[in-house]
């Protein structure tokens, strides 16, 4: 299935005046839906913001979108503008990072980070420690596609 897209004008339309009302330092933008970071490019444009973008997950590169469709050109040409004009590009693993980045110029990929998964593990070591002894639990909620490598999830 394609990903499905709102309005962006119609965000916009709603995103710029409070904008104009309430000061802020930076916009972040989530994707899924894609067109988050869509909104997210249109604000840049318009307000000049700083901006981070945050891919879960790869948008053009994903094996599920279908290659050689009119919507596949248009995504390729909507994330190329969104990893330039972004000031910083969030991916949740290196694969993804690695994945999307690698049709970029290499200059590029000095603006991205990885935080795996939403959090930072040294935030959280402390909590890790304060229950020496009691049996862990790891559940994992998604799926793995088969080129997915699972080694950085292994080596945690």
């Amino acid at each position: 299935r394609h990903t499905r897209y709102i309005s962006v004008t119609g965000v916009q339309t709603c995103a710029l005046p409070i904008l104009a009302t309430t000061p802020v330092d930076a916009l972040v933008t989530f994707a899924q839906p894609w067109s988050d970071h869509l909104i997210g490019l249109c604000v840049k444009r318009e307000q000049g913001l700083p901006w981070v973008a945050h891919f879960s997950d790869p948008w053009v590169d994903s094996p599920y979108q279908r290659q050689g469709s009119t919507i596949a050109r248009r995504a390729a040409a909507w994330e190329r503008a969104i990893i330039q004009e972004a000031d910083r590009v969030v991916f949740v693993n290196t694969y993804t990072r690695d994945r999307v980045m690698a049709k970029y110029p290499g200059a590029w990929h000095s603006k991205c980070a990885v935080v795996p998964q939403g959090h930072d593990g040294a935030v959280q070591s402390g909590a890790a420690s304060a229950r020496l002894g009691a049996p862990l639990r790891i559940v994992y909620t998604g799926r793995f596609r088969s080129e997915e490598h699972t080694s950085e999830l292994q080596s945690h």
